[in-house]
């Protein structure tokens, strides 16, 4: 759990997540760099079960290609949830990819990503992303070498007998998802 006295946010956006929870600041929490998702609205249309979703499925997730979650707190000011998480200090794969990387370079976040599938894939019961696009990915640099990260589980789900599609962007969704809606 995140106690929202040791959580310092620096009201800097890294990212206005379109469509989705609202803003992503800058923060600190305990001495390390975190990331802050926040809805920034009152009275948010994203339903609290849609958060309570992420938030059940990334505490129990460890894999060094997923996004760690530090935990969530309430910002009483502001009626508002904040998701505490991992400062991923990269680019997102799109600008990463528009640099003209070296073919190495390229090819690793894309094993990279399929680790993190295969981790979400074997558990038990399995998980499924729900939103897998080029935006949902953070590439960083660690010395001469490049890591990704799969970011974004809002729409992530178990895949269960009574599972239903959870949406998504429908550029980067398997053609079988899209035949079941």
């Amino acid at each position: 759990d995140v106690c929202s006295s040791d959580l310092r946010t620096s009201g800097e956006a890294i990212a206005a997540v379109l469509g989705g929870f609202g803003l992503v600041v800058a923060g600190e929490f305990h001495g390390s760099p975190v990331a802050c998702k926040c809805s920034c609205r009152a009275g948010s249309a994203r339903p609290l079960g849609d958060i309570g979703n992420e938030l059940r499925l990334l505490r129990k997730l460890r894999h060094p290609n997923i996004v760690l979650l530090h935990g969530a707190c309430l910002d009483v000011k502001r009626s508002d949830l904040v998701v505490v998480m991992e400062h991923v200090l990269g680019e997102p794969m799109p600008a990463f990819i528009d640099r003209g990387p070296a073919a190495g370079d390229r090819c690793k976040p894309l094993a990279d990503v399929c680790l993190a599938l295969m981790y979400l894939h074997s558990r038990s019961p399995a998980i499924v992303h729900g939103d897998l696009k080029p935006d949902n990915i953070m590439v960083e640099r660690r010395g001469p070498a490049v890591h990704a990260k799969l970011l974004d589980f809002g729409l992530a789900r178990l895949v269960t007998r009574s599972a239903r599609p959870g949406g998504g962007t429908y550029r980067w969704m398997a053609p079988g998802v899209l035949s079941l809606g």
